[in-house]
């Protein structure tokens, strides 16, 4: 029975079983409708067994009565077999019902080192396995794997096939001749850590090609290594790639190759040349629509959108969706690199038409600069108050810093915006998930002249005397610099963390707080709409807080206080599920 057709007839079903125990307690909110597990239809056990091992099914549901007999002989019942542990209890129902059951095998993921000889006595692969489409193998022995790759010709409908390798594994010639010898498979996927492996497949010479469609390469390999293998797929549509090893000019030069079909490419590259990625890319002759590149190089070149922009106008033109990630290492005495370009090329109408961005990351251990699609931010979900035509694209490039801050990390971190600085501009920032802080926020708003949005987590105040003085003349310094008109804080300790912000961001006009911790909800309102009042802030325009109590009630109660001390004339207010919206006319 079709998967898709029993999981609709079941939802029909439990949704029909909810109705009618609801409408049973309503009629005697004293009984209890109570039903048997034979009640329940064939649908729901079919729905169930997806989700459960083969040989736990026959456990669990053998010799109970002949209606769970009668299921497990069903034709429209398939099993899912999971060989993590060859038990003597296992090994028995194995032998007693899954053996005649074969045909209804649809998938087996073997999981554990076995014999050879006793795999053999419970399995052997031959064409009976009609139903049999998808195999895993992880922490497989090498000499099992090959043995079980030389039998599955037989196997009518297998179409996917996934492999976690030991460490023993060397050379992969032999596992890919096999696998691209089988006459249905449509998925294969290899995946090992063993840095040292070698693959000598030759380049096709017979013309029996594979139908491999989806081949995920998630070891070490070259490119000629994958230009032997693309000889053999001419199919292919999806392609993941991992290039660990540097080039040799030399040798490493991949053939030109059509692949037609090949809409997807993910290459996760080391040591890669821009310019060795880019006949790489010339040589493919395909329709990509989907490109994913991360890669860890010295390359500059990368961060060149005119050297983009011409790569994927000449070889790419039917692109739609592109993310690049380029890593920089930080170490002790790294220089950072001379950049060609001016700050903000990444905002050409090229890359606006397209809704591509340019973003960075500071994680501690490396710089992270990427170019990937667009998505909404979280100033851009506080409803209409944001006009979209506003929202430019070419002032989009936000600065994500992912690591806790230590004091001792303060200059590093300054240093490491200064290199980000040298390739871009930015307009967001988004600081960690821990404190924050005040003297390093202000440092880091006054090297930020074009900062329009800002996330943070929490706010640290030092609370001594000539600390507070010199936060003080730092602020009047910070606010004369900062531009800042969204602001989202994720938590407040005290108010006075509020006003020290608004002090700061004098052009505030967006403010999400998403906990008041322990304070008043009403007294924080009121402090907030005071300030403005009292001319602090003139352009804060929304307010947007949450309140885990908050209800219609409360709203009213808001709205009574407002208009009551005056503070505000022309606005509205709401309830948000569990936040407060307010909004200044």
């Amino acid at each position: 029975m079709d998967k898709t057709k029993r999981r609709l007839t079941y939802n029909g079903f439990y949704d029909n079983k909810v109705q009618k125990v609801r409408h049973h307690l309503n009629d005697d909110q004293n009984t209890l409708l109570i039903t048997s597990i034979e009640n329940l239809s064939n649908e729901f056990f079919y729905e169930l067994f997806d989700y459960l091992d083969g040989c736990n099914i026959f456990k669990a549901f053998s010799n109970l009565n002949h209606r769970f007999q009668q299921l497990l002989n069903s034709s429209s019942l398939i099993f899912k077999l999971e060989l993590n542990t060859l038990t003597n209890e296992s090994m028995n129902i194995y032998k007693k019902s899954l053996i005649i059951n074969r045909h209804k095998i649809l998938s087996i993921n073997f999981s554990l080192t076995f014999d050879i000889d006793i795999f053999y006595s419970l399995f052997p692969i031959d064409s009976s396995l009609t139903h049999l489409g998808s195999l895993v193998f992880e922490r497989i022995n090498t000499n099992v794997l090959i043995s079980i790759l030389a039998k599955l010709n037989s196997l009518p409908r297998l179409f996917s096939i996934k492999i976690g390798t030991c460490w023993t594994l060397k050379e992969l010639s032999i596992v890919y001749q096999l696998i691209l010898a089988l006459s249905m498979l449509k998925y294969y996927k290899l995946s090992s850590y063993n840095i040292d492996l070698t693959n000598s497949l030759p380049m096709i010479a017979n013309k029996q090609f594979s139908p491999i469609k989806y081949l995920l390469m998630d070891h070490c390999s070259t490119f000629k290594e994958l230009s032997a293998i693309l000889s053999y797929t001419p199919q292919l549509c999806h392609l993941n790639f991992m290039q660990t090893k540097k080039l040799h000019p030399n040798t490493d030069i991949i053939s030109p190759i059509t692949l037609s079909n090949l809409k997807h490419l993910s290459i996760h590259a080391h040591h890669l040349k821009f310019d060795e990625f880019e006949i790489f890319i010339s040589q493919i002759s395909s329709t990509l629509k989907v490109l994913f590149l991360s890669t860890e190089s010295e390359d500059i070149n990368y961060l060149d959108a005119i050297l983009w922009e011409q790569l994927i106008l000449k070889y790419m033109p039917q692109i739609e969706k592109f993310d690049l990630r380029y890593y920089e290492t930080i170490y002790e005495d790294f220089e950072s690199p001379t950049y060609f370009n001016e700050p903000h090329h990444f905002s050409t109408s090229f890359w606006i038409e397209r809704q591509w961005i340019f973003e960075a990351e500071i994680s501690g251990s490396a710089i992270i600069y990427a170019i990937r699609p667009y998505k909404k931010r979280w100033y851009e979900y506080m409803e209409d108050d944001i006009d979209k035509s506003s929202i430019e694209f070419s002032e989009s490039i936000r600065l994500s810093i992912t690591y806790n801050l230590l004091e001792e990390s303060y200059e590093s971190l300054i240093m490491d915006i200064n290199r980000v600085l040298n390739v871009t501009l930015i307009h967001h920032l988004q600081t960690p998930t821990d404190t924050i802080s005040i003297d390093l926020l202000i440092q880091i708003i006054l090297l930020l002249p074009q900062l329009n949005s800002l996330k943070m987590n929490s706010l640290s105040l030092d609370q001594s005397t000539n600390a507070h003085s010199k936060e003080m003349t730092m602020l009047y310094s910070g606010s004369k610099k900062c531009k800042i008109t969204k602001l989202y804080l994720e938590m407040m300790d005290d108010i006075e963390e509020i006003y020290v912000l608004m002090t700061l961001c004098p052009y505030l006009a967006y403010f999400k707080l998403n906990s008041l911790y322990d304070m008043d909800a009403q007294l924080f309102l009121r402090n907030i709409l005071a300030k403005i009042t009292d001319g602090y802030n003139d352009q804060l325009r929304s307010i947007y807080f949450q309140v885990p109590a908050a209800d219609d009630v409360m709203v009213k109660r808001f709205k009574k206080m407002i208009d009551d001390e005056k503070l505000l004339n022309n606005y509205t207010i709401k309830r948000v599920v569990d936040h407060i919206h307010l909004k200044v006319k």
